[in-house]
């Protein structure tokens, strides 16, 4: 993902990058963006995210005690999920299992990523004996 963070000075741009779960237990991964000024870069955990049921990952951005929507919010389209169309992708993961994958914005323009474990990750021999 590359990003832009809008009215906060280089200076003060640092922080993690937090996938929630939108229902349920409310599981949270986290990660380290790069920075480069006000522009961050960073690979969303998709080997964190997966495992067992469908959940959909609200993708937020925590700097100091704030925490803000990752969102496409200077913009005139209307709305965003529906011009904004992204595809559906399956992701192999190292550790064996395929992940459907699903990147789209809410209608309020906020970043959201669908995870659902096609096949789960095989199991070794170690560990059933």
């Amino acid at each position: 993902m590359h990003g832009r963070l809008i009215g906060c000075a280089p200076s003060e741009a640092s922080g993690t990058v937090e996938a929630v779960v939108r229902r349920g237990n409310q599981k949270t991964v986290t990660t380290r963006p790069e920075w480069q000024g006000d522009r961050f870069t960073f690979d969303v955990p998709l080997d964190k995210m997966g495992g067992g049921a469908a959940r959909t990952w609200d993708m937020y951005l925590r700097l100091g005690r704030s925490r803000l929507r990752i969102a496409r919010h200077l913009t005139d389209v209307r709305h965003p999920r529906q011009v904004h169309r992204t595809p559906f992708r399956i992701v192999a993961l190292d550790n064996g299992s395929l992940l459907r994958v699903h990147a789209h914005l809410t209608a309020a323009g906020a970043l959201s990523v669908s995870c659902a474990e096609l096949v789960p990750a095989p199991r070794s021999t170690e560990e059933v004996a």
